[in-house]
This record gives structure tokens, C-alpha cells and sequence, in this order.
């Protein structure tokens, strides 16, 4: 964790919201529209998870992963990402 992120450790949703609107806002002014804050390590759902790539494991793991189970069941995220696992731009291409 870095200086400026353990400032805004613990602080409420918002203010870190209209503190990144206005940082970005200086640069893509027109693209600052609605935003969702959430605290990753305080998610019921994830709890701080991320994904990572252990020794052996390749493209084709994720790739598995990626398929859908009975099309009823969908993974997605940079645990499926073939050409960028565990990134936020893994997450984004898929």
C-alpha cells in the first residue's frame, strides 16, 4: 500500500469518490461520470481475493476456467484472462 492509498484506507465511500473525480476530471473531464466505490477487503463476496499464477499452470488453466459450466455458470475477470492474468487489464479485455 502506498502513501496516498493508506491516507484513504478507511475513508468513506464518497470522499474518495469525489476525490478521484476530481483528479480525473482534470484529464477526461467528459468521461467522469458515475462511479462505484468498493472496499475490496471488506467485500462479503471477495474478501480482498485475487487471483494469481501458480508455478505449472498456464494459458489453457484459464482459458478452462473461462468456459461456461451448462450455460448457466460464468467466470469472468483476470482469472480468465489468457494474455494478462491477474491484472486490472486482464479483467477488462474479457
Amino acid at each position: 500500500m502506498n502513501y496516498e492509498s493508506a491516507i484513504l484506507y478507511g475513508t468513506q465511500g464518497q470522499v474518495v469518490i469525489d476525490k478521484a473525480k476530481a483528479n480525473m476530471g482534470q484529464i477526461f473531464s467528459k468521461l467522469a461520470g458515475a462511479v462505484i466505490h468498493d472496499v475490496w477487503d471488506e467485500d462479503l463476496f471477495a474478501l480482498g481475493a485475487y487471483s494469481f499464477n501458480t508455478a505449472g499452470h498456464d494459458a489453457d488453466s484459464r482459458l478452462a476456467l473461462a468456459e461456461t459450466v451448462k450455460n448457466r455458470l460464468y467466470f469472468a475477470g483476470e482469472a480468465t484472462a489468457e494474455d494478462y492474468p491477474a491484472t486490472v487489464h486482464g479483467a477488462h479485455c474479457i
